[in-house]
Formats: C-alpha cells, structure tokens, sequence
C-alpha cells in the first residue's frame, strides 16, 4: 500500500479531533444535538486550519446510521465510506476547475434526485471564491431553498471575493490561525505515536516556519523525519527549512547594534555566498528583532536569544521597533526588487544607523535635563544662595548719592587738572553706560519670582522633570504643532491647579497663540501628563532691550533736569557717611564728584564750551588747583540756584 503523509493519516476524523478551532466544533455539536442544523454553510480562513476536515466531520455526524449524531462512531459503513472518500452521497467538488455556469447548472439538476443510500446528501465546495459572477448567480437560488435532504458547506480562503448574497444565505464560521503551541502539542503527539525522538526546540522551529497552519506543519515534520538518521534536533530543522543559523544571525544582529556596517556587509556577503535565500534570510532577521523588542519590554523572559539580551537592553523598546518597521518596509521592497542583495544592504545600513542613535525616550530625558539647567527653580535660589546681593547691587547706579564726597578729600590731585575740557566730552559718553547689562537679567529674575509665590515653586521640579512628556502627549493627541510654539516657553510652577508659563518677551506672537487658540489642547496634554486637571496660566518676560532703553531714557532726563541731584550732593560735603560705596563710581568712571557737576553746567550754557580750548596755565603748586577746583565748584553751584530756585 502506498505511504499515507502524516496530514493525512492523522486528518481529524471528530469533532473532539479538531484542533485549535473549538469555537467551530462546539457551535456544530451544540447545532447536531439540538436539532439546529442549518442547510448552508460557509468556511472561511486560512489554508491549513481544517475547513475542509471539519466538512468531512460534519457530513459524517449527518449521515452515521446512528445520528445525525454530535460524536460519529467511524465504525459503520457510511462513516468509513465518508473517511475513504467514496460515499456517494458526498460530492466533493473542487470548485477552482468546475467554475462555470454550466457546472453549477449540472448541481442544481442533480441537487433534486434523493441520497443513494444515506438520509441526506452533502455538497461540499472548496475554494467556492473561483466561481464566476455568473456561477454565484445560478446558485443563489439553489442556496436559499435547497430540497429537504440536501447540505451545502462551502469552503473559502478569500472571503472577501464571495458575493454578499451567497454569504447571507449561509451560516458564516471563520478559522483561525493556531498558535504555535497548538501545533507543538499536535506535532509532538504525531511523534508519540510514530515514535520520533526529537527536541522541542525543533519542534517549534516547525512550528514557526508552519505560520498557524497545522497542515504546514505537519507535511514539514514527515519531511525532516525523511531527512534525519536519528533524533531531530533545531539545527537540524533549521537546515531542512533553509532558515538561517542562529550564530548567523546573533553575529549579523550583534554587528548591526555595534554599528559596525563593514561587519554587517560581511557577514550579509558570506549568507548570499552559502546559497542563503534573501527573502527567508530577512524573516529570520525579522524574527530574531521581534525576540529582543519582547526581551526588552520584559514580556518574556527566554534564554533562546541571551546573546542579544545586552543588545536588546541597551538599544531599548523605541529603537528595536523603530528597527522592525524598517524590516516590514525592506520585505515589502524586496517583492519587486530586481536587486534583493542591495535592497537588504540598505535596510541593514538603515537599521544600523537608527540603532547608533538615541532613542526618542532618550532625547526627550535629555531635552528635560536642558531645561532644568537652563531655567532653575528660582525661589530656593533666592532664598539660599549668596550670589544675588551682588546681581542686585548696580541697580543703584542712576543715583550718583556719594558723588560729591571726593571734594573733601584732596588725595587725587592729578585727574582735577584735565577737567575743564576733558570732562565735558566725555560726559555726554557716559550716558548710556554698557556696564547695567546685568540690571535686566536681575530684574526679569525678581520679577518672575515675585509673581509666582514662594509656595508654589517648590512644585517647579517636578514640573520640569515631566515637561519632557508634553511633547509626547501632544504628539499622541496629533497636535505637534502645539509643541512647536511651546519650545520656547519654560514652566515657571504651580498655584494650586494653575501651571505657569513663562515666555520670552520676544516670543509675543507664540504666547498669544497660546493663550488664546491653543490653552485647551495645552491644559489637555498638561493634565495627562501630571494625572490630573490643571489650567493654564502665561506671562511674558521683559526683553533685555527694553530695560536698556528704559533705563538710557533715565539717563538723559537724569542730565537734562539736574537739579535734584545737585541739591542732594550739595549736603554730601561731609565725608564721614558711607565710606565704603565710593569705589563704585570710581569704577564707572575716572572723575569721581566734578564730573557730572560740570557737565550739568555746559548743558544750558553752551557759551563757555569753545572758550576753554586754550589749556589754563598750570598751577604753580597741589594746593593752589584744589583751592581753584573747589571754590570753582562752589560757584557754579551757587549759580545753578539762583538761576533754578524751584
């Protein structure tokens, strides 16, 4: 007798024997033993998950001299008839070959004629999606009154290309795809009763290259069983199925995460030249990702890759599958390549290149640990450290208060003899000192931390640390652009529910926006990102340039109306108050006191300006210039009152 195949000889010959479809088997059973059974039926799902097998069960339970029964007993003759396939009451018909009109019409004649010798007859059609438009037409009819003794079961793997007519009129069950655990217990019982030895390891490599489809699975067994001279182990499946060694790929993978692309064409080189098919080569690699994504999301712990496992920590959950979306696009691309060797170097250099760079996660950590540097918690700051004094310190310097308290001391004598002329030109320079440039920096600090209570920054860390998240957040609410005017801004802290945003003053145009046509989408994001609801509060910092502006339209109302300032150090005579702040206009400029007095002279009589040209005479001694100086001062003093009594 001639060899029977394993997906033969071990064809489901009951309900209870069907395997990984349970949901088909007990809807029948429960339908056989509550006298349910509808006329059509159609099975639709992938090849090799037993639509076929399970028609041949079904028409036993109908037509078993004892049943219609929900458990044939295969012993009498309609049922080993059934099994043997020469029932005459159960006409199998292939219609991928009888797909014509005509056919259908030569069914439908002899659809009427009753059973030979069973109480029903049974028509099963296999691959019904072949028939033509005009087919379906002829059956419809024929579907949806059949004769009392006649069951159709149609059988499909292309659902979608049978007609919404025909579907109607039969009870739909589609198969499913079995795991490849369902298979591992099959093929392990197939070997049970054979009396195989072999490795579950192989087993499952059959079970792998099977895809759901036990038929597969089971035709790849009887073929390695052929093969091998003893027991079966994975290397050795792996050779029969042409799938690629696992030091192969572990030595391909290990090149590609060490971003070494001279190793990774090299190894790639040595695959082709052992005769390795491109398109089963990047399944394997496909595969062997997928292991390392689900080692490093933890979702199962498995020594089989622990060669990649480092790999598969270090690189991360978003870069591995950023990695395997690289793959699917190359498989696609490989079907039409005409160069497949090139087609697979460039996704390998692709997914190298992606592998030696941060990850998304990684960048976003990064982009929050700038932030934190960049915008520090200003209230511990003021509060702690001792730096500020001194930031605030030259906010002082428009009120020259110790400026006359040089002329008691007559110890420069030097810097007094340029002064007639000298000191009227470089007056007007001074005016828009360059050295308040820290005065801005200290006033926008102030100012933020005034407007945000003491109490609620402490609230600012944690704003920071997750202000990273935001960007994700908005991403998943496909509101990027959102972001794009947030980038700006820096979260200041909370009061209460409220979260504070501050921009620069320069970026009026995306505070506005945020303001008003953007806040929902911002205190939506904000809300998920710190697990409950908040508002949104923003602010705008004062620009550098509009304190510097401020502050030289200070200095030139200060110099052209000088009449407080010249009454206030009128009294400064005394030299005992505040020893200790005279160096600070000896910084700002040469001349202590005589400087803005004669500068305050020169604006409303510019008379006198050319008239000093010619250099005075030197005085014959130190003491006789201070007395000049001095009583030179007092004069002019004198007069800018009597000519300003106010």
């Amino acid at each position: 007798m001639a060899y029977v195949p394993f997906s033969l000889r071990y064809r489901p010959q009951t309900f209870d024997e069907i395997v990984g479809q349970d949901h088909v088997a007990r809807t029948l059973q429960n339908a056989l033993t509550g006298g349910r059974v509808v006329h059509a039926y159609l099975f639709a799902g992938p090849r090799g998950t037993g639509k076929t097998s399970t028609a041949r069960v079904l028409a036993k339970a109908l037509l078993c001299e004892h049943g219609p029964t929900p458990n044939p007993c295969n012993e009498c003759r309609l049922c080993q008839a059934i099994a043997a396939g020469r029932a005459l009451d159960v006409l199998e018909i292939d219609a991928a070959s009888n797909r014509g009109i005509e056919q259908i019409r030569d069914l439908r004649e002899k659809v009427r004629y009753a059973p030979a010798e069973a109480r029903h007859k049974v028509y099963i059609l296999d691959e019904v999606h072949m028939l033509t438009s005009e087919a379906f037409n002829a059956l419809l009819k024929t579907l949806e009154e059949p004769p009392e003794h006649t069951f159709f079961v149609l059988a499909t793997t292309e659902l979608h290309k049978v007609p919404a007519t025909i579907v109607s009129r039969c009870q739909l069950f589609e198969f499913h795809l079995m795991g490849e655990r369902t298979i591992t217990e099959s093929l392990r019982a197939i070997a049970t009763r054979e009396g195989v030895e072999v490795d579950d390891d192989a087993l499952l490599e059959i079970a792998r290259a099977a895809r759901g489809a036990l038929r597969d699975a089971e035709s790849v067994f009887d073929q390695i069983v052929a093969y091998a001279d003893g027991p079966i182990t994975a290397g050795l499946a792996r050779e029969v199925l042409g799938a690629t060694s696992r030091d192969a790929l572990v030595g391909l993978l290990d090149a590609v995460a060490s971003s070494d692309l001279a190793a990774v064409f090299q190894r790639l080189d040595d695959l082709v030249a052992g005769g390795k098919d491109l398109a089963q080569l990047l399944q394997d690699v496909t595969l062997a990702v997928r292991e390392m994504l689900r080692l490093a999301l933890g979702v199962r712990a498995t020594a089989e890759w622990a060669e990649l496992s480092d790999h598969a920590r270090r690189l991360g959950g978003d870069r591995l599958a950023e990695g395997l979306k690289l793959l699917g696009d190359a498989e696609r691309r490989l079907r039409d390549a005409t160069q497949q060797q090139l087609a697979l170097e460039l996704a390998l250099a692709e997914m190298t290149e992606l592998w030696a760079k941060p990850s998304a996660r990684d960048e976003a950590r990064a982009a929050a640990d700038r932030v934190r540097a960049q915008h520090p918690e200003p209230g511990p700051r003021v509060a702690g450290h001792p730096e500020p004094p001194p930031v605030h310190r030259p906010v002082e310097w428009p009120a020259p208060a110790p400026a006359p308290s040089p002329a008691p001391r007559p110890a420069p004598p030097a810097p007094v003899e340029p002064e007639p002329t000298p000191v009227y030109e470089a007056a007007p320079e001074v005016e828009p000192e360059p050295e308040p440039s820290p005065e801005p920096v200290a006033a926008s600090e102030s100012a933020s931390s005034e407007s945000v209570p003491a109490s609620s920054l402490a609230s600012a860390a944690d704003l920071v640390e997750r202000w990273g998240e935001l960007h994700f957040q908005l991403k998943r609410m496909k509101r990027v652009s959102v972001w794009a005017l947030l980038k700006e801004a820096h979260p200041v802290g909370m009061v209460g529910d409220e979260v504070i945003l501050e921009f620069p003053g320069k970026m009026k145009f995306h505070h506005d926006r945020i303001a008003s046509e953007y806040r929902e989408d911002v205190e939506r994001a904000l809300s998920a990102v710190l697990g409950r609801t908040v508002t949104l509060r923003t602010s705008l910092t004062p620009t550098l340039a509009a304190s510097d502006a401020a502050r030289a339209t200070t200095a030139r109302a200060a110099a052209q109306h000088p009449e407080p300032r010249s009454r206030g150090s009128k009294p400064s005579a005394k030299p005992a108050p505040e020893p200790v702040e005279a160096p600070e206009p000896l910084a700002s400029a040469p001349e202590p006191a005589p400087e803005p007095e004669r500068q305050l002279v020169t604006e409303p009589e510019p008379e006198p300006v050319p008239e000093p040209t010619p250099e005075p005479p030197t005085p014959r001694s130190a003491e006789e210039a201070a007395d000049n100086a001095a009583s030179l001062a007092l004069d002019l003093f004198e007069g800018s009152e009597e000519v300003n009594p106010e």
